[in-house]
């Protein structure tokens, strides 16, 4: 989960967290391993050259869509100012449940974010990706990339974990342009 630094000079380190259940035990559903909720750690340069640290507030999963919750969150910032997180979610090899990446969206310089939704093509399209981690990056030119596994069929869990895709995010929707994904490895 690497950091970002937003054109602001903030300094945005997504992370994830567990979550404790009433009796201050991790919480921990049915289907689940482990349960963990996303959040973004922002630090601003204070005065004397050291950083200030604080925690964005959690963005949490459905957990009926997403056993294990919010994973492994990769940040990028879009030409217009938003922050886009994208996250690892799993269907816990649930046949039922479809297999997808989360993204929410900070207006704020990542004070603030949406509920997680399901991420998907610019056209609306939802696509498969098993419970793996993802990477958004910038390139040069300005745009935005992600890089992850997009699967033909509903994945299981973690599994499979090919192919590995690369596509652009619309500027607009931060939806993946689906005539942008190109594969750069089967197995």
């Amino acid at each position: 989960c690497r950091p970002i630094a937003t054109r602001d000079g903030r300094i945005l380190v997504p992370a994830q967290m567990t979550i404790l259940d009433a009796s201050g035990k991790l919480y921990q559903p049915p289907r689940a391993f482990t349960y963990t909720a996303a959040v973004v750690l922002i630090g601003e340069w204070t005065p004397d050259g050291s950083i200030a640290w604080r925690s964005s507030p959690r963005v949490a999963g459905d957990e009926a869509l997403s056993c294990r919750g919010m994973i492994e969150p990769t940040l990028a910032q879009a030409s217009d100012g938003r922050i886009a997180m994208v996250m690892r979610g799993s269907n816990s090899h649930d046949e039922q449940v479809p297999a997808r990446k989360w993204i929410s969206i900070s207006d704020d310089q990542g004070e603030t974010w949406s509920e997680a939704k399901e991420w998907g093509y610019s056209d609306g399209g939802l696509f498969y990706s098993p419970s793996s981690m993802s990477f958004l990056t910038r390139h040069s030119s300005g745009r935005l990339f992600w890089v992850g596994n997009l699967t033909p069929e509903n994945a299981s869990g973690n599994l499979p974990r090919y192919p590995v895709v690369i596509g652009e995010l619309d500027p607009e929707s931060l939806g993946l342009i689906r005539s942008s994904v190109v594969t750069l490895d089967v197995q």
